[in-house]
C-alpha cells in the first residue's frame, strides 16, 4: 500500500489483520450455526471443567481487572452494561464483555491503520465498539420476541397447571421443565431466586426488566395482583393470554405489511457500503482521494453521520406502536 513518504507498507500488518478476521467469522460461525442446545451444553461442560478463575491468562485477568475498575466507577453505566448482557442472555460479566470490546477494537485499529493509515486507526474501532454494542442489543431484542411469541402458550400451561390442583410455584416449576428457550431459563431463575429466599413478586419483576417484554410486564402484575388480593388466577391468565395472543396476531400482520418498507430500509443502507467496496478493488485510486486528502476525509465523516440519522429516520418510519 503506497503511503506519504512514497514507500510500501508491509504485508505484514495486512495479513496478521485478514487471518484473525478470517478466524473471527469461523468462530462465529460455528457459534450461530452449532444447535442452541449443543452450544449450552458445552458452554455448560466447560465452566465445569474449568473454573472460571483459570479461563484467563495473566494479561487477560489483568485487563478484565482494569476495564472492572473503570466501570466501578459509574454504578449506572456498569448496572447498564449488565442488564444489556442479561436480556441478551450471555452468561458474561461488564468487565469481561468490556476487556472484549478493547480486544477487537485493537484488532481493527491495526486492521485500519494498514488499510486507510490514519483515518482507520481512528474509525475502524469507533465502528467496531458501535456495531458490538448493536448486536449486543440485538440480541437481547431477538430473545425478547421469543419470550414473547411463547407467552401465550406459557399462560395456558400455568392455567392448566393450577387448575389441576398445583400452587403457583408447582406451576412455574412446571413451565421451566417443559418449555422452550429463552423461557424455561426465565423461569428457571425465578425459581432459584425464590429458593433462596427472594420474594416471588421481585424475582418476577427482575426477570420482567430483563425479558423488556410489555406483554410479560402485564403477566407479572396480574400475578402480583392476585396474589395480594385473592381470586380465580387461571381465569385471569386465560384473559390476559387471549389478549396477548390477539396483540401477537396483530404484531405479524404489521411485520408482513411494513416488510417491504423495512427491506428497503437495508438495501439503502447497505448500498453505500457494496458500492464503496466495489470501487475500491475496481479503481483504487478514485477512492483513495477521499481518504488522502483533510476534504474527502471530511466528507466521509459527514456521510456516515447523514447515513446514521437516515437509518434511524428509517426505523421509525416502518416501526409500528399499539
Amino acid at each position: 500500500l503506497p503511503v506519504e513518504n512514497g514507500g510500501t507498507l508491509p504485508g505484514v500488518v495486512l495479513l496478521i489483520g485478514l487471518i484473525t478476521m478470517v478466524g473471527a467469522l469461523f468462530l462465529a460461525g460455528l457459534n450461530v450455526f452449532a444447535p442452541r442446545e449443543r452450544r449450552r451444553n458445552l458452554a455448560a461442560e466447560f465452566r465445569q471443567r474449568v473454573p472460571r478463575g483459570r479461563q484467563l491468562s495473566g494479561a487477560g485477568k489483568r485487563l478484565v481487572e482494569t476495564v472492572e475498575r473503570f466501570l466501578r466507577k459509574d454504578p449506572d453505566r456498569h448496572s447498564g452494561l449488565a442488564l444489556r448482557l442479561e436480556r441478551a442472555g450471555l452468561d458474561w460479566t461488564p468487565a469481561e464483555f468490556g476487556a472484549v470490546m478493547l480486544a477487537g477494537a485493537a484488532v481493527l485499529a491495526v486492521l485500519g491503520f494498514g488499510i486507510f493509515r490514519l483515518f482507520g486507526l481512528v474509525l475502524f474501532p469507533v465502528v467496531g465498539a458501535f456495531a458490538g454494542l448493536a448486536v449486543l442489543d440485538h440480541r437481547g431484542t431477538k430473545r425478547s420476541k421469543m419470550f414473547t411469541e411463547q407467552l401465550d402458550g406459557t399462560l395456558q400451561l400455568i392455567a392448566g397447571s393450577l387448575r389441576s390442583g398445583f400452587g403457583i410455584m408447582q406451576a412455574l416449576g412446571t413451565v421451566a421443565e417443559e418449555t422452550e428457550w429463552p423461557t424455561n431459563e426465565e423461569f428457571t431463575r425465578i425459581l432459584g431466586e425464590v429458593r433462596l429466599g427472594r420474594d416471588l413478586g421481585d424475582a418476577m419483576e427482575s426477570s420482567a426488566l430483563r425479558v423488556n417484554s410489555e406483554d410479560y410486564g402485564w403477566v407479572v402484575q396480574a400475578i402480583e395482583i392476585s396474589r395480594e388480593v385473592g381470586g380465580n388466577l387461571a381465569e385471569v391468565l386465560d384473559n390476559v393470554s387471549g389478549t396477548i395472543r390477539q396483540r401477537n396476531t396483530l404484531r405479524r400482520q404489521v411485520r408482513a405489511l411494513s416488510a417491504e418498507g423495512r427491506m428497503s430500509a437495508v438495501i439503502l443502507f447497505l448500498l453505500p457500503f457494496v458500492m464503496f467496496a466495489w470501487m475500491k478493488f475496481s479503481n483504487a485510486d478514485y477512492i483513495d482521494l477521499l481518504f488522502d486528502r483533510t476534504g474527502g476525509q471530511i466528507a466521509v465523516v459527514i456521510g456516515l453521520g447523514l447515513m446514521v440519522v437516515g437509518a434511524m429516520w428509517m426505523r421509525k418510519i416502518v416501526e409500528v406502536k399499539f
